[in-house]
């Protein structure tokens, strides 16, 4: 068993493009203990049925990642827990951030190269070519979207802010002002604009 150790976000957060995956378990270890060997063998486990995908067009790979992943992954915004990746993977229901950060790690995994992105108002995961895109809304239901509204693609350092501002939030909601103010100094530690 890996410990990530809270150690590695100052050093993940610094370089020009980090992974998804390493630099949002670097960030929940900040705030508890995190077995990154675990959480990286279930993406493994996650992407073991897509496994060809990257042969398929991007609709038909748009397809089976968001049936596969739909039925699997649940979308929840009550607590703090959905906010950490090792949590998500674990329990497989996360803030639809995170969902779209599994999407994106297990295709990759999987042999498609999906891009995180926003909306003003949802989170997907999209395989992205010239003007079109297909979406996968892992806070909606199993099915993949085709959409021509406004997208914005993300680091994981904008995930990673993303994340820590609503760490923030809730803490703070909850009394936990020492955890509040953490995740506010690490978003110092983002390279961003």
């Amino acid at each position: 068993m890996t410990d990530t150790s809270a150690a590695q976000f100052s050093d993940l957060a610094t370089r020009g493009d980090p992974p998804f995956d390493r630099l949002l378990l670097a960030l929940a270890a900040e705030f508890h203990g995190v077995d990154e060997d675990a959480a990286l063998d279930e993406l493994d486990e996650l992407a073991r049925p897509l496994f060809g995908i990257g042969g398929q067009g991007p609709h038909a790979a748009g397809e089976r990642i968001a049936a596969e992943l739909g039925r699997r992954l649940k979308p929840d915004v009550a607590g703090v827990d959905d906010l950490f990746l090792d949590r998500v993977l674990r329990e497989h229901r996360g803030h639809p951030a995170l969902l779209a950060v599994v999407y994106v790690e297990v295709a990759r995994r999987a042999g498609a190269s999906l891009s995180l992105l926003s909306s003003q108002d949802a989170w997907f995961a999209g395989l992205v070519a010239e003007e079109e895109a297909v979406l996968v809304d892992p806070a909606r239901t199993a099915s993949a979207l085709e959409g021509s509204f406004t997208l914005r693609r993300h680091c994981a350092h904008e995930v990673a802010h993303a994340v820590l501002c609503e760490l923030a939030r809730r803490y703070r909601a909850l009394g936990a002002a020492d955890h509040a103010k953490r995740a506010a100094e690490l978003c110092l530690a983002l390279p961003l604009k």
